[in-house]
């Protein structure tokens, strides 16, 4: 009795697979005669880069397949460039050539957009649902603009020297100049010499290597300033060195045959045991 039912179930179960066996054959060759009848188009499309500047071009090939197989079938290629909002911006149509297509989609320099789509069929494509098109995001990276900045004119020095260091109040005096830029190389500067008034007291230019030099008599109760052109042309001021009311100032005049030293002092009572070094 146990050996009959036991073969019962062997019998059951081989029953059940030939028949899930046949079931499958069945199925698969639907599957063949469906893809036979109605093969299905799939887009493959290679691209120049993988991101892109607003202003460039997006360029590509596309490749058709049909089970796996260049496809035969189609013979024009559709391809959209869509906005994040599914708006059509561009649209190209290119003749299918062996299985495949190239075509581009220039990007408008104020392109504001951070991705954008493209969308490729055929029109075989068309018979089956959407779902089946190509689609793709494009990644578009928007490049910041710096403003640039004007480079700096530049910044130029005028320094002052008195003939014996200082200037003294009612005394004439000599003054050495010399004019350099940031880097300290020399250029040859002008400018006047004005009191505190607004008159012009006297002109002063570099006679070489932005050094020179110009005469005036010291007022302690009149400052002067020098107004000067920089090496960018621009009009600068600056004030001559403190006028001092106490002091000497020291000149030497050289000719052809000697050197002259002149010390001066205003007209005030000297300091009993002054010393004054030459």
């Amino acid at each position: 009795m146990k050996k009959g039912s036991l073969l019962l179930l062997v019998l059951l179960l081989l029953s059940g697979s030939f028949s899930f066996v046949h079931a499958q054959l069945q199925f698969d060759s639907a599957l063949h005669i469906l893809d036979s009848r109605y093969p299905q188009e799939k887009l493959y499309l290679h691209y120049d880069k993988s991101y892109y500047n607003p202003g460039e071009t997006i360029w590509f090939k596309a490749y058709i397949f049909s089970s796996n197989i260049p496809s035969q079938i189609s013979k024009t290629l559709y391809a959209e460039l869509l906005d994040e909002k599914g708006k059509v911006l561009q649209r190209k149509v290119s003749p299918v050539v062996v299985s495949s297509a190239a075509a581009a989609f220039d990007l408008p320099p104020d392109l504001s957009s951070s991705v954008l789509y493209v969308r490729a069929y055929t029109d075989w494509m068309l018979n089956f649902d959407t779902s089946f098109l190509y689609s793709k995001a494009i990644p578009i990276v928007q490049i910041k603009k710096t403003p640039i900045k004007a480079l700096a004119a530049p910044k130029s020095f005028l320094q002052f020297f008195p003939e014996g260091g200082d200037l003294v109040n009612g005394l004439e005096s000599r003054i050495a100049f010399k004019a350099t830029d940031i880097k300290g190389l020399p250029y040859k500067v002008s400018g006047d010499i004005i009191d505190s008034k607004g008159k012009t007291i006297t002109s002063f230019t570099a006679a070489h290597d932005g050094m020179g030099f110009f005469t005036v008599t010291a007022d302690e109760k009149n400052p002067y300033r020098a107004n000067w052109k920089d090496a960018a042309g621009k009009m600068q001021q600056t004030p001559l060195p403190q006028v001092k009311n106490d002091g000497i100032v020291f000149k030497a005049v050289q000719s052809s045959a000697a050197i002259q030293f002149t010390v001066s002092r205003p007209d005030a009572p000297v300091k009993p045991n002054a010393v004054v070094y030459v």
